[in-house]
């Protein structure tokens, strides 16, 4: 029992970590751009996410004393592709089903820029994968188990796009739903790709 509240500290404790590193990211990034990349939004969600991994890496490596098996490079190419497949096929499914309600409406195929949604979109799933399920599903887990950690996590990430453009409860309890569904492939897998 003391061992399960030792790592649910220690995770805690790398929770804070990242959460600290993506704050003095965020403001550094934004008050002294890198010469990495040329300054704009692609860039900084770019160096976001990279930061967001690094300080993941480092938490698990220096506070958690443990290799971070859950971004081990041997599957993932293989677990990314299906992940990617998989979220691609069910947000398919969601837009075909507004659509045959009548609710959904096709305005064109896009403006000359479409990289710049896809990379804040990828960059938003990189962060979101390791706060939400690497570190808070991880914590909620060693203290309630795998059922209590689908359900804390997946209220979590809900609450955590409550301040998004068009939130509502609907669209909250979608994410909420998604959040379950994210959080199950962690636990089934035990590796966030």
């Amino acid at each position: 029992m003391a061992q399960r509240w030792k790592q649910a500290g220690l995770i805690l404790l790398s929770l804070i970590a990242v959460l600290c590193a993506l704050v003095v990211g965020f403001v550094l990034l934004h008050r002294y751009p890198t010469a990495l990349m040329p300054p704009g939004p692609i860039a900084s969600y770019i160096e976001q996410a990279i930061l967001c991994v690094a300080a993941y890496v480092a938490a698990v490596r220096w506070i958690e004393r443990r290799a971070p098996t859950e971004l081990s490079l041997r599957a993932a190419p293989r677990e990314l592709g299906g992940g990617l497949i998989a979220g691609m096929a069910l947000l398919s499914i969601a837009i075909a089903m507004l659509w045959a309600a009548g609710v959904f409406r096709l305005q064109g195929w896009g403006a000359a820029a479409p990289l710049g949604p896809a990379v804040f979109v990828l960059a938003a799933a990189v962060i979101e994968e390791i706060v939400d399920r690497g570190l808070v599903f991880r914590l909620c887990s060693r203290i309630l188990g795998t059922w209590g950690a689908l359900l804390i996590s997946s209220a979590w990430f809900a609450l955590s796009h409550a301040a998004n453009s068009g939130a509502n409860v609907v669209a909250l309890l979608n994410v909420a739903l998604a959040g379950v569904l994210f959080g199950a492939a962690y636990a089934v897998t035990g590796r966030l790709w």
